[in-house]
């Protein structure tokens, strides 16, 4: 059924140890694309750091990928893009902690967009957005 799940797997060895791991996904309905667990590592940064998210399309769907960093007042201060096949894991953005002038970004928090775009079978183009918070300290 469409909506989030969670799959659990338990396995014992020879001497009756057990283990279990568990993978939470979720169900889209139809074609729709989901973007879920998107999240800066490290988060607070001092410079660099690495974007993720997980999406629902099958591996190698061509996407263009816009990761636009924003200070509190709205204005933005980096936009990074690119276009390239998704893989079927976590998928990374590397940012360098620059703005668009290749200035280091100062201490404090900035807003960030996360924007995927995926072209359907039928000719429409699927979006999906994620938008949070990113600290930087210096």
């Amino acid at each position: 059924e469409p909506g989030p799940h969670t799959l659990a797997l338990t396995a014992w060895d020879g001497a009756n140890n057990a283990t279990t791991e568990e993978i939470s996904f979720v169900v889209a309905e139809g074609s729709d694309l989901v973007v879920e667990n998107a999240y800066p590592y490290p988060n607070p940064t001092s410079g660099r750091s690495t974007f993720f998210f997980e999406h629902n399309q099958p591996p190698g769907t061509p996407a263009r990928l816009q990761l636009r960093i924003y200070s509190l007042a709205g204005r933005p201060v980096r936009t990074l893009e690119r276009d390239e096949p998704l893989n079927g894991g976590l998928v990374r953005m590397d940012w360098d902690g620059l703005d668009d002038d290749l200035d280091p970004l100062a201490s404090g928090i900035y807003l960030y967009r996360l924007r995927v775009e995926v072209d359907a079978a039928d000719g429409t183009r699927r979006v999906a957005e994620r938008r949070d918070r990113l600290a930087v300290i210096r």
